[in-house]
């Protein structure tokens, strides 16, 4: 999606498409609670059948509507692409003969800042979102459909933050009254930081269900705002890149997703207390917390160097002309060295030459 995000939106529009991305919350906030009846009534299989036959025709829709870029979709106005290119502008480059730079996106400092935030976030999303309808069925004595409507509001309210959240963070870069860098950081504050108190005063003050849904629903809440910080700075810094180091933050950042139930399961299993929970999410809160503050104090969304082919190019031409000037007079040197030999051989050849017709000469004379 990055790749796409890159090609198609204009830096000032980024943070409301990629608000798009959070479509998941959309999904659980209205098949939670639909879910949840279903496996009342009927079967639970059910709810993967109808879940295969869903994302198959999304699949379809996908292949008609959308394409790699501008340039290439059939339906789309001139004035349209004028204006996607220009916005744009030279952020964005046709892929040029140049390998991807992996030793400078290794050690980029925003890279990882990207990487760290989204490791917090994602860490409190999953233990928030996986571990909600355990948590309010077993401590709360909720049934299954109660759940099922109660753990889809926070990610409907979600959804709705992001969205409003991103034409703020737009109308904010629209009228340069923050810098992106300092967007994205405000953006990231709120979803990782804020979230992490909001999580913290679950873990103490979760003993009521109605305080406890309360919490849950404004934390998962905050999060939305991921849209225009850290998920939002992976395009900004490397546009050419981005599909490349959204890989690497989400090969990195799905570690939470695994890690968290594990640590849950090993503080909760057969040990469901409101105290086991406390410490659940204020290890959630920890990892939050501490991912946002490190963002705000090390990272930056300006478009990096390496992002940059056609400076690569210039590079490896500048290399191989290099070279080519420290070949080019050997080898011309190498010529005159023949030519002057070959001319002294010349020069000895033709002196011998006309020695021996001035001797034939004076015989002549003599025997005449």
């Amino acid at each position: 999606m990055h790749v796409l995000t890159a090609k198609w939106i204009p830096p000032n529009e980024r943070s409301k498409f990629v608000t798009a991305y959070l479509g998941s919350s959309v999904g659980i906030a209205v098949f939670y609670p639909f879910f949840g009846y279903i496996m009342h009534w009927g079967s639970w299989v059910w709810v993967y059948h109808f879940c295969g036959i869903l994302g198959t025709v999304w699949w379809f829709g996908w292949l008609f509507f959308v394409y790699d870029s501008p340039a290439q979709h059939p339906r789309i106005s001139e004035s349209e692409v004028r204006y996607i290119e220009k916005s744009l502008g030279a952020s964005v480059q046709s892929a040029a003969a140049v390998g991807t730079p992996w030793k400078a996106i290794l050690l980029s400092r925003p890279v990882w800042m990207n990487v760290i935030a989204q490791w917090g976030g994602i860490w409190g999303l999953f233990t928030l979102m996986t571990q909600a309808p355990t948590y309010f069925r077993v401590i709360h004595n909720w049934n299954i459909r109660a759940t099922g409507i109660l753990s889809g509001l926070p990610h409907l309210m979600r959804m709705i933050f992001a969205y409003v959240f991103s034409l703020f963070a737009d109308y904010l870069l629209k009228t340069e009254k923050m810098s992106r860098t300092n967007i994205r950081k405000l953006a990231t504050a709120i979803c990782c930081i804020v979230k992490g108190l909001v999580v913290v005063a679950l873990a103490y003050f979760g003993h009521n269900s109605t305080a406890a849904i309360v919490y849950l629903t404004v934390a998962t809440m905050f999060h939305g705002a991921v849209s225009s910080g850290p998920l939002a700075s992976i395009v900004d810094i490397a546009p050419n890149f981005a599909g490349i180091v959204l890989g690497i933050s989400g090969m990195i950042g799905v570690l939470p997703g695994f890690i968290s139930p594990y640590i849950v399961g090993v503080l909760t299993l057969g040990n469901q207390t409101f105290e086991s929970w406390k410490h659940v999410f204020l290890i959630c809160a920890a990892m939050l917390i501490g991912s946002g503050v490190l963002y705000v104090l090390f990272a930056e969304s300006t478009l990096q160097k390496w992002n940059d082919y056609s400076s690569r190019v210039d590079d490896k031409e500048l290399m191989q002309l290099t070279k080519d000037d420290l070949v080019k007079p050997k080898v011309e040197l190498d010529k005159t060295d023949v030519n002057v030999t070959k001319g002294e051989e010349d020069g000895e050849g033709g002196g011998e030459r006309e020695g021996e017709e001035g001797a034939k000469e004076k015989v002549q004379k003599l025997s005449g």
